[in-house]
């Protein structure tokens, strides 16, 4: 009994103890958090603060301060900007004035969250305004193409959404114009090619759409154009040509098809030109050969085909990459010379089976061999075996194999017919999810076979010749096609 009375008061001992530590814990709490409290700074406030007693600039510029310090929660700027807490607003962080008007207002990096009021457009004196990786949300206001001496516009690495208001094309004295990742949308407005004094347009990591305006081509001073990773689509237009300031064009990472404009062979200053991971087709241009300051030619990721231009090696140092096209160059200097500034091409390029042939293993069955394509053995892809019963088609898929190391293919059950023509194509899948394309190459000479044994050689788009005669084979013998 003795023992139970004493752990049953040692209990109760260490119940209060505990109670006793947990007030005391909760009074050092309250200390600390009035003692921290003590040092949040006396921010002013819309209702404290009045533009009428503030003499160093015009009332409007100072109510346009007051509208973006309200309108993007001034309050956790911190205290050391010093914004609303004194009369004389040049004095404020971020503020430069220049001849009683603010000229700079530069808040990069700074706790900023909330929309940019529209009274910014009344600070008609700025030159400057750079509002870059900020939390800002919403819309670019409209009222900023009021800013006609403006020249400098950064409001990159934000949260900024929906479109670029076309009045920015008023701002004929700017020189930089930086909107760079936001979450804007909508297409480009042509009215950006009304600034002559232009000499950067970065635009890249948004979300932007459309085709790309040709009044672009308008920037004569433009020394970097920076599109890239967009949803932008269309033609290049021919207008890029124009930009002979140019140093640095980024347009990679987009939907943009057609063929390469040669106009870009104007682009005698360009030091780097990035089009891959786009859907541009067609061959590439000799003219590209022209831009003798050219250090750098990205071009993967597209579905270019044909010859490389020999002109391509006359520039010194040039970096070219062509990784995933449907490019075939058959000469011999070009191809030593990719494998040089471009090692491992060849194994990136979806074109069709070479060297393919056609035996007939029984009435409606055929057998077809031919030489894979080089290829890279993670990547998936097959070739997919085409049929027809005359030459020229139509021509009916008959089906695929399992990948691209696959050098042959049993065409069997096929309909009764007296001659049996294929084609051969190879796919491609996409590499790696972030690649913009999968490869269709274009079909294989067609190969014909039939009783007995007659076997004929054409392509969809020319047909073996000799002296201006199409040839065809039977047995070993070539002879005129019927």
């Amino acid at each position: 009994m003795m023992t139970d009375t004493n752990n049953t008061e040692q209990g109760r001992f260490a119940i209060k103890i505990i109670a006793v530590a947990i007030s005391c814990l909760a009074v050092l709490l309250v200390t600390v958090g009035l003692a921290h409290a003590g040092d949040v700074p006396s921010e002013a406030t819309p209702h404290d603060f009045s533009c009428k007693e503030v003499t160093q600039i015009p009332l409007a510029d100072c109510q346009a301060l007051v509208a973006l310090y309200n309108s993007t929660n001034g309050v956790q700027w911190g205290s050391s900007l010093g914004w609303l807490q004194t009369n004389t607003p040049c004095t404020w962080g971020g503020v430069t004035c220049v001849e009683g008007r603010v000229g700079l207002l530069v808040l990069g990096g700074r706790n900023i969250q909330g929309a940019l009021p529209p009274e910014l457009g009344d600070l008609t004196g700025l030159y400057v305004l750079r509002l870059y990786g900020t939390g800002l949300t919403g819309n670019i206001p409209a009222t900023l193409g009021n800013l006609k001496n403006l020249n400098r516009l950064s409001l990159a690495n934000s949260h900024l959404s929906g479109s670029i208001p076309p009045e920015l094309g008023n701002l004929v004295n700017l020189q930089e114009l930086a909107l760079s990742e936001n979450l804007l949308s909508g297409p480009i407005p042509p009215t950006l090619g009304n600034l002559p004094n232009l000499e950067l347009l970065a635009i890249e990591l948004c979300f932007m759409s459309g085709e790309l305006p040709p009044e672009l081509g308008n920037l004569h001073n433009l020394h970097s154009l920076l599109l890239y990773r967009n949803q932008l689509q269309g033609a290049i237009p021919a207008t890029f040509g124009n930009l002979t300031n140019l140093e640095y064009l980024s347009l990679n990472s987009n939907h943009l098809s057609g063929p390469i404009p040669p106009e870009l062979g104007q682009l005698t200053n360009v030091h780097d030109v990035i089009l891959s991971s786009n859907h541009l087709s067609g061959s590439i241009p000799p003219e590209l050969a022209n831009m003798s300051s050219l250090g750098g030619l990205e071009l993967s990721d597209n579905q270019l085909s044909g010859e490389v231009p020999a002109e391509l090696m006359q520039p010194p140092y040039l970096s070219l990459s062509v990784d995933y096209n449907m490019m075939t160059p058959t000469d011999p200097t070009v191809i030593a010379w990719l494998n040089t500034v471009d090692p491992g091409w060849e194994y990136t390029q979806t074109v069709p089976p070479s060297n393919v042939q056609a035996t007939l293993v029984a009435s409606q069955s055929v057998t077809l061999t031919w030489t894979p394509i080089p290829h890279l053995w993670w990547e998936e892809g097959f070739y997919e075996v085409n049929y027809a019963t005359a030459p020229g088609g139509p021509y009916v898929v008959h089906g695929t194999t399992p990948d691209r190391a696959t050098d042959h293919y049993a065409a069997a059950d096929l309909p009764p017919a007296n001659l049996y023509c294929f084609v051969v194509r190879t796919f491609t899948a996409r590499p790696i999810f972030y690649f913009a394309n999968e490869w269709w190459s274009a079909y294989s000479p067609e190969v014909c076979v039939g009783a007995p044994t007659a076997v004929r050689l054409r392509s969809f788009s020319a047909t073996a010749t000799f002296f201006g005669r199409s040839l065809c084979t039977l047995g070993p013998w070539p002879v005129p096609c019927q």
